[in-house]
């Protein structure tokens, strides 16, 4: 049988709902500083706050297969350059970065060295060669 959750525990989650970072919600429900610092890990470490935060995600549409989807399409990101006449469409460096980051934080490799990330920039590197970038 699954925990119940505590009062501050709904206020927290309630307050994640409305798109709150994890350390604003936890003060707004009433959570310690020290304790909102680490919101993530204090908090959302719960088994039943975690069980109810990933039945909240799902019941929106919000699975690991959309993050994912998500995800891939950042990975394939591109931007238009140019005026609505003449233009061209060429991959966004940038925005593919921030979701290789994402990507390596959530497989738990942030960590530089815990990746071979060479041939991952290199390509990158070509690709800005090709496009004149």
């Amino acid at each position: 049988m699954a925990k119940k959750l505590t009062d501050k525990q709904r206020k927290f989650i309630s307050h994640k709902i409305e798109g709150k970072s994890s350390r604003q919600a936890a003060l707004d429900a009433g959570y310690s500083i020290n304790t909102a610092i680490n919101a993530t890990t204090d908090i959302l470490a719960s088994p039943a706050v975690q069980d109810v935060w990933l039945k909240t995600l799902e019941m929106a549409g919000i699975t690991e297969d959309a993050i994912a989807k998500k995800i891939k399409e950042g990975l394939d990101a591109h931007k238009i350059h140019g005026t609505d006449s003449d233009f061209i469409e060429v991959p966004d460096f940038s925005t593919r970065h921030k979701y290789v980051e994402t990507s390596l934080e959530q497989l738990g490799r942030k960590n530089k060295d815990s990746v071979p990330q060479f041939a991952f920039f290199q390509k990158i590197t070509v690709e800005k060669e090709n496009y004149g970038i």
